[in-house]
């Protein structure tokens, strides 16, 4: 996938860049796909929410922000690199802290890993125990023959409790004005949709989406899920 192109943008000083041209979203399903960049990686639609309204990003030479998933397990490890880091000038501006950005909207409950070393070290592990959280309700094909499975959960499940601080954070990215739901209120419904991989005697699975439902009093029926 191709970066954003901003040629029609303002043009940018020294030191600073487009958030949307130097972040990536990455997810892999083993450490080899990561060794041998064949996994799936997309630009962000959207960056205020994380980098500020001009969505822009001072203070670094060759900049890369990589957020780094398992495909299934949705295992984080976030990777920032970069070629130098600017010292305060004379106005007194400082880099961004590109990392405490990035990490006030990833799980404290399951802190993320750091590096793409770290993150090949686990990947082959987590997604190899991983399983779907929550209770199966179908299965079907796509039109390119793969077999999908749709799993119903609600956050009083630890498991989907714990799947949904990672999952959510597809939003950020893709959503406007996206919001993280409260986990503690049991109305939320999650729907999660897995393509099964084959993979020798057994399969692996890798999240394709998912949706939220909140469940709304409503008469006469007394109850009505709202995507």
């Amino acid at each position: 996938m191709e970066p954003p192109n901003h040629e029609d943008d303002e043009p940018l000083g020294p030191h600073l860049v487009w958030a949307d041209a130097v972040t990536t979203i990455e997810l892999y399903t083993n450490r080899q796909e990561v060794e041998s960049g064949e996994g799936d990686v997309c630009y962000p639609e959207y960056t205020h929410q994380v980098f500020g309204e001009t969505e822009k990003i001072y203070g670094y030479d060759n900049l890369r922000v990589r957020l780094l998933y398992g495909a299934g397990s949705l295992l984080t490890s976030l990777c920032i690199e970069y070629g130098q880091r600017v010292e305060s000038d004379e106005t007194g501006v400082e880099a961004d802290n590109v990392e405490a950005a990035m990490l006030e909207w990833l799980p404290e409950e399951e802190p993320c890993l750091r590096g793409v070393e770290a993150f090949k070290a686990a990947v082959d592990q987590a997604e190899a125990k991983f399983t779907p959280p929550g209770i199966k309700q179908h299965e079907y094909h796509d039109h390119a023959g793969n077999t999908i499975e749709v799993y119903l959960g609600r956050p009083s499940d630890p498991s989907v409790h714990a799947y949904h601080q990672r999952a959510q954070t597809f939003t950020l990215w893709a959503i406007e004005a996206a919001s993280y739901i409260d986990l503690e209120d049991d109305k939320w419904h999650m729907l999660y949709a897995f393509m099964r991989i084959p993979e020798g005697d057994g399969f692996r699975h890798a999240l394709v989406g998912f949706v939220t439902l909140y469940t709304y009093y409503a008469y006469p029926a007394n109850l009505r899920p709202r995507i």
